[in-house]
Protein backbone atom coordinates (compact mmCIF):
# COMPACT_ATOMS: atom_id res chain seq x y z
CA UNK A 1 0.00 0.00 0.00
CA UNK A 2 2.79 2.29 1.17
CA UNK A 3 5.03 1.19 -1.92
CA UNK A 4 1.74 2.12 -4.03
CA UNK A 5 1.17 5.79 -2.31
CA UNK A 6 -1.89 4.63 -1.18
CA UNK A 7 -1.04 4.88 2.87
CA UNK A 8 -2.87 7.85 3.12
CA UNK A 9 -6.20 6.30 1.06
CA UNK A 10 -6.02 2.82 2.14
CA UNK A 11 -6.63 0.81 5.30
CA UNK A 12 -6.48 -2.88 5.71
CA UNK A 13 -7.81 -4.81 8.39
CA UNK A 14 -7.78 -8.36 9.00
CA UNK A 15 -9.82 -10.70 11.14
CA UNK A 16 -11.58 -14.09 11.36
CA UNK A 17 -15.03 -14.16 9.76
CA UNK A 18 -15.89 -16.94 12.21
CA UNK A 19 -15.78 -13.84 15.10
CA UNK A 20 -18.97 -12.12 16.94
CA UNK A 21 -19.34 -8.36 15.21
CA UNK A 22 -19.10 -7.01 18.23
CA UNK A 23 -15.48 -8.69 18.80
CA UNK A 24 -14.18 -7.01 15.31
CA UNK A 25 -15.89 -4.00 15.80
CA UNK A 26 -13.44 -3.83 18.62
CA UNK A 27 -10.86 -4.71 16.29
CA UNK A 28 -11.25 -1.57 13.99
CA UNK A 29 -13.21 -3.99 11.67
CA UNK A 30 -16.79 -1.62 12.12
CA UNK A 31 -19.38 -2.94 10.36
CA UNK A 32 -21.41 -0.98 7.34
CA UNK A 33 -18.89 1.49 7.47
CA UNK A 34 -16.30 0.08 4.44
CA UNK A 35 -16.64 1.14 0.36
CA UNK A 36 -14.97 -2.21 -0.52
CA UNK A 37 -14.83 -5.70 0.84
CA UNK A 38 -12.19 -7.69 -1.36
CA UNK A 39 -12.16 -11.60 -0.41
CA UNK A 40 -10.51 -14.86 -1.66
CA UNK A 41 -12.27 -17.47 0.58
CA UNK A 42 -10.30 -20.67 1.22
CA UNK A 43 -11.09 -22.81 -1.59
CA UNK A 44 -9.85 -26.26 -1.20
CA UNK A 45 -11.22 -29.49 0.87
CA UNK A 46 -9.85 -30.37 3.99
CA UNK A 47 -10.69 -34.07 3.19
CA UNK A 48 -9.46 -33.70 -0.83
CA UNK A 49 -6.68 -31.57 0.06
CA UNK A 50 -3.18 -32.13 1.89
CA UNK A 51 -2.68 -29.43 4.69
CA UNK A 52 0.17 -27.31 4.15
CA UNK A 53 2.91 -27.71 7.12
CA UNK A 54 2.55 -23.68 7.45
CA UNK A 55 -0.39 -23.59 9.96
CA UNK A 56 -1.19 -20.02 8.32
CA UNK A 57 -1.33 -21.45 4.87
CA UNK A 58 -3.28 -24.29 5.69
CA UNK A 59 -6.01 -21.92 7.15
CA UNK A 60 -5.90 -19.91 4.24
CA UNK A 61 -6.09 -22.30 1.68
CA UNK A 62 -8.41 -24.99 3.24
CA UNK A 63 -12.21 -24.48 3.83
CA UNK A 64 -12.55 -25.19 7.91
CA UNK A 65 -15.53 -24.37 9.33
CA UNK A 66 -16.81 -21.53 6.91
CA UNK A 67 -18.70 -22.03 3.45
CA UNK A 68 -19.47 -18.74 0.34
CA UNK A 69 -22.54 -18.09 2.19
CA UNK A 70 -20.96 -16.83 5.75
CA UNK A 71 -18.07 -15.49 3.42
CA UNK A 72 -21.14 -13.43 1.10
CA UNK A 73 -22.74 -12.68 4.60
CA UNK A 74 -19.91 -11.25 6.47
CA UNK A 75 -18.47 -9.46 3.28
CA UNK A 76 -22.11 -7.32 3.18
CA UNK A 77 -22.47 -6.67 6.80
CA UNK A 78 -19.14 -4.89 6.97
CA UNK A 79 -19.79 -3.15 3.61
CA UNK A 80 -21.68 0.09 3.45
CA UNK A 81 -25.20 0.75 1.53
CA UNK A 82 -23.76 1.17 -1.98
CA UNK A 83 -20.72 -0.02 -0.96
CA UNK A 84 -19.16 -3.11 -3.00
CA UNK A 85 -18.19 -6.59 -2.58
CA UNK A 86 -15.52 -8.90 -4.51
CA UNK A 87 -14.62 -11.84 -4.40
CA UNK A 88 -11.75 -13.95 -6.60
CA UNK A 89 -12.74 -18.04 -6.57
CA UNK A 90 -12.58 -20.85 -8.38
CA UNK A 91 -15.14 -20.81 -11.92
CA UNK A 92 -16.50 -24.19 -11.13
CA UNK A 93 -17.77 -22.61 -8.11
CA UNK A 94 -19.70 -19.54 -9.47
CA UNK A 95 -23.11 -21.25 -9.82
CA UNK A 96 -22.52 -21.45 -5.58
CA UNK A 97 -21.21 -17.80 -5.58
CA UNK A 98 -23.70 -16.34 -7.20
CA UNK A 99 -26.55 -18.31 -5.21
CA UNK A 100 -24.37 -17.13 -2.12
CA UNK A 101 -24.76 -13.32 -3.26
CA UNK A 102 -28.26 -13.45 -4.43
CA UNK A 103 -30.91 -11.32 -2.01
CA UNK A 104 -27.89 -9.29 -0.75
CA UNK A 105 -26.01 -8.00 -3.48
CA UNK A 106 -26.82 -6.61 -7.03
CA UNK A 107 -25.52 -5.52 -10.40
CA UNK A 108 -23.29 -8.33 -9.80
CA UNK A 109 -20.33 -8.55 -12.97
CA UNK A 110 -18.59 -11.56 -13.48
CA UNK A 111 -14.90 -11.51 -14.93
CA UNK A 112 -13.45 -15.05 -15.99
CA UNK A 113 -9.75 -15.08 -16.00
CA UNK A 114 -8.92 -17.72 -18.63
CA UNK A 115 -4.97 -19.51 -17.80
CA UNK A 116 -4.60 -19.98 -21.54
CA UNK A 117 -6.86 -18.75 -24.96
CA UNK A 118 -8.98 -21.68 -25.79
CA UNK A 119 -9.16 -23.12 -21.96
CA UNK A 120 -11.69 -23.12 -20.02
CA UNK A 121 -11.74 -19.99 -17.14
CA UNK A 122 -9.97 -21.29 -13.97
CA UNK A 123 -10.87 -18.25 -11.44
CA UNK A 124 -13.61 -15.81 -11.42
CA UNK A 125 -13.83 -12.17 -10.13
CA UNK A 126 -16.90 -11.21 -8.88
CA UNK A 127 -18.23 -8.20 -7.52
CA UNK A 128 -21.63 -7.13 -6.16
CA UNK A 129 -23.03 -3.87 -4.67
CA UNK A 130 -24.99 -3.73 -1.81
CA UNK A 131 -28.48 -2.09 -2.66
CA UNK A 132 -28.17 -2.32 -6.30
CA UNK A 133 -30.71 -3.73 -8.41
CA UNK A 134 -29.01 -3.48 -11.90
CA UNK A 135 -28.83 -7.23 -13.44
CA UNK A 136 -26.13 -9.47 -13.81
CA UNK A 137 -22.95 -8.75 -16.31
CA UNK A 138 -20.71 -10.80 -17.92
CA UNK A 139 -17.30 -8.76 -18.33
CA UNK A 140 -14.80 -9.99 -20.85
CA UNK A 141 -12.55 -11.47 -18.59
CA UNK A 142 -8.92 -11.48 -19.17
CA UNK A 143 -6.10 -14.37 -20.58
CA UNK A 144 -3.55 -14.59 -18.12
CA UNK A 145 -1.17 -16.80 -20.81
CA UNK A 146 0.14 -16.70 -23.56
CA UNK A 147 0.79 -19.99 -25.95
CA UNK A 148 4.67 -19.84 -24.93
CA UNK A 149 2.99 -20.37 -21.05
CA UNK A 150 4.55 -16.78 -20.50
CA UNK A 151 1.89 -14.09 -18.43
CA UNK A 152 0.42 -12.08 -21.54
CA UNK A 153 1.80 -8.31 -21.89
CA UNK A 154 -1.87 -7.45 -19.76
CA UNK A 155 -0.88 -9.63 -17.07
CA UNK A 156 2.44 -8.48 -16.97
CA UNK A 157 1.23 -5.00 -17.23
CA UNK A 158 -1.09 -6.00 -14.13
CA UNK A 159 1.29 -7.66 -12.01
CA UNK A 160 4.52 -6.20 -12.38
CA UNK A 161 3.60 -2.71 -13.32
CA UNK A 162 0.41 -2.15 -11.34
CA UNK A 163 -1.95 -1.30 -13.38
CA UNK A 164 -5.09 -1.55 -12.60
CA UNK A 165 -8.15 -4.24 -13.40
CA UNK A 166 -10.89 -2.70 -14.24
CA UNK A 167 -13.38 -5.04 -14.46
CA UNK A 168 -16.18 -2.78 -16.44
CA UNK A 169 -13.68 -2.18 -19.57
CA UNK A 170 -12.01 -4.62 -21.67
CA UNK A 171 -8.89 -6.11 -19.80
Amino acid sequence: ITRNGLGERVSVAEGDIGHPVRDLAAMGLEPNSWHHVFANPPFHDPAASPASPNASKAQAHLTLGSDLDDWVRFACVMARAKGTVTFIHRAEALGDLLASMTGHLGGIEVFPLWPAAGKAASRVIVRGQRGSRAPLTLRPGLVLHGRDGRFTERTEALLRRGEALLLDQPA
